[in-house]
């Protein structure tokens, strides 16, 4: 446990501040601003590896064009009520290095400005290889931030069924959702045109749209997807009987 804060640090290596060890808990960094650039993938302003287990990590007010690294080795992983709360940095990424038995993630991050030139997303999660267990308490929630970058898509993960909340943001790219791992259907966002488990795509309400009943992506019963060219005599929307993926689609009738 503990707290950085009220710290400029100037630094032409990789790394401005380094954590290594196991069960980091109560750690906090406010005020916090370093001279690192972008770059490499490496290049971080705080990069923390847990063996198994980091909780209650909080970042407040940290402004860095470099990234942010959470990572781990273990084949048991936990990242527990993690808050991102008004920082400035090149990029977020939550890491699992080896296939896992079981992966938690609680985290949250609101009022973000993320700026990537590189080929890096926004945000990540990522895997070596997709664990058998992913638990969530509640999604890895995005909320309120500005998210540019050069990468092809904001928002990046490797897990399928990843719960991820994505609303109130403005997202300059399409989050890349075609693992199918975005559960919950994103709102209230602005920028590119985005799309949702594939091909489909969702307004700024969260209505979803598609031109044909979904044949990607994981889907829940009672999930719906609207005609995105409505047409006399064409199905108006689709709704989900079977859970699955795609699942099993069934016209609520022509228009």
């Amino acid at each position: 446990s503990g707290k950085i804060s009220n710290l400029y640090a100037t630094s032409t290596l990789i790394r401005a501040i380094y954590l290594s060890g196991s069960n980091f808990t109560d750690f906090e960094m406010s005020d916090y601003s370093d001279t690192l650039t972008p770059g490499a993938a490496t290049r971080r302003t705080l990069h923390i590896e847990a063996s198994n287990m980091l909780g209650k990590t909080k970042l407040v007010r940290t402004v860095s064009d470099a990234g942010i690294l959470m990572t781990s080795s273990d084949a048991n992983v936990i990242y527990n009520d993690l808050e991102f709360t008004d920082i400035t940095v090149g990029q977020i990424t939550f890491s699992c290095s080896v296939a896992t038995t079981s992966w938690e993630l609680d985290a949250q991050i609101s009022g973000a400005r993320i700026a990537n030139t590189s080929s890096l997303a926004c945000i990540s999660v990522t895997f070596s290889s997709s664990p058998t267990a992913l638990i969530q308490k509640r999604p890895l929630v995005v909320s309120g931030c500005a998210l540019t970058t050069g990468a092809s898509a904001a928002i990046s993960s490797s897990a399928q069924n990843a719960m991820i909340d994505v609303r109130g943001n403005y997202l300059q790219k399409p989050w890349s959702d075609s693992t199918g791992g975005y559960l919950i259907p994103p709102t209230g966002n602005y920028g590119s045109v985005q799309s949702y488990r594939g091909s489909t795509t969702i307004s700024k309400a969260g209505v979803i749209s598609r031109s044909a009943a979904p044949t990607t992506g994981t889907w829940a019963v009672n999930d719906r997807v609207y005609n995105s060219v409505p047409t006399a005599g064409q199905p108006k929307s689709w709704v989900c009987t079977v859970a699955g993926a795609p699942g099993t689609w069934v016209s609520e009738g022509n228009l």
